[in-house]
């Protein structure tokens, strides 16, 4: 009993050690060592990258701010940053949280047009021309993908047309589809139904190519990758 207390007492008193000697490294050497080497070689960017006028601390190169008059207005003589969620005014570098704000966000979405439309009045920007030259071709890769599934739902909508129509007036109503049912089914010409299907597939095709194509150049655009 005696040997194994000692043993205890021994490991105790090793990892006592080891808590002074690694508290003192890391809690007292190191962050003294990485504070001075910053102040003597990098000292402006240790304090903050603080940006001066008139002999006072105006802000910092690292965090941006807001360049607008008393009515909030932006200053054309400033390059305005990116827009800032922090804090009630935004730029707050104690508050520097995000909006959680989805991407379909009704709050989100009415703020980026805003801040769409008063970049482009600063700018002089007419309206048209910031729909036509950047939410048109936003909205272009989405609005090919719809197109493209509702063109392949029409092309598969041939049951009603000639339930409600038979075909008729005529054969005006008659599809690719139909025709080719009948062609084979009922006139037991499979040449010409074979031939109305390989038809359609190509039309299909031609179409569903076109438009891949043009989504893939679209979203590589708006990714700067072409």
């Amino acid at each position: 009993m005696p040997n194994n207390l000692s043993a205890s007492l021994r490991q105790y008193a090793a990892a006592v050690r080891v808590l002074l000697v690694l508290t003192v490294l890391l809690g007292i050497v190191y962050p003294l060592a990485v504070t001075g080497v910053g102040q003597l070689l990098f000292r402006a960017q240790a304090n903050g990258s603080l940006v001066s006028s008139g002999g006072h601390v105006v802000g910092s190169g690292l965090i941006g701010q807001n360049f607008t008059d008393a009515k909030g207005n932006p200053l054309p003589q400033w390059f305005q940053p990116r827009p800032s969620a922090a804090g009630a005014s935004g730029y707050d570098p104690t508050s520097s949280s995000a909006s959680n704000l989805g991407p379909s966000d009704p709050d989100l979405v009415k703020a980026i047009q805003g801040r769409r439309a008063s970049a482009a009045a600063l700018d002089g920007v007419p309206r048209l021309f910031v729909f036509l030259r950047i939410t048109l071709p936003m909205l272009s890769p989405y609005i090919i993908t719809a197109s493209l599934f509702r063109l392949l739902d029409a092309i598969q909508q041939f049951d009603i047309v000639y339930a409600m129509t038979q075909g008729g007036p005529g054969n005006t109503l008659l599809v690719f589809q139909v025709r080719a049912y009948l062609e084979f089914y009922q006139y037991t010409n499979v040449g010409k139904s074979a031939a109305l299907l390989v038809v359609l597939w190509a039309i299909t095709y031609v179409l569903s190519n076109i438009f891949i194509r043009n989504w893939l150049r679209l979203r590589a655009r708006s990714h700067g990758t072409a």
